[in-house]
């Protein structure tokens, strides 16, 4: 059935393994469940420019 479904995609048998696991655990849909840690959405234009202000003080800092 994954063949099926997946037809000439790779599907690796660990991925296989640990889907078997988490239906045998009781979940029985396919979506992600919501995570802690960095948002997606984490690099916006004012994170892109402090980043690029620190790489230019570090640059006159190191003489380069």
């Amino acid at each position: 059935m994954i063949k099926t479904a997946f037809r000439d995609e790779d599907v690796s048998w660990t991925h296989v393994s640990v889907w078997l696991h988490r239906f045998k655990d009781g979940r029985t849909f396919v979506e992600y469940f919501e995570r802690c840690g960095r948002p997606s959405s984490s690099s916006n234009d004012e994170v892109i420019a402090k980043v690029r202000d620190l790489v230019t003080a570090c640059r006159r800092l190191l003489g380069k």
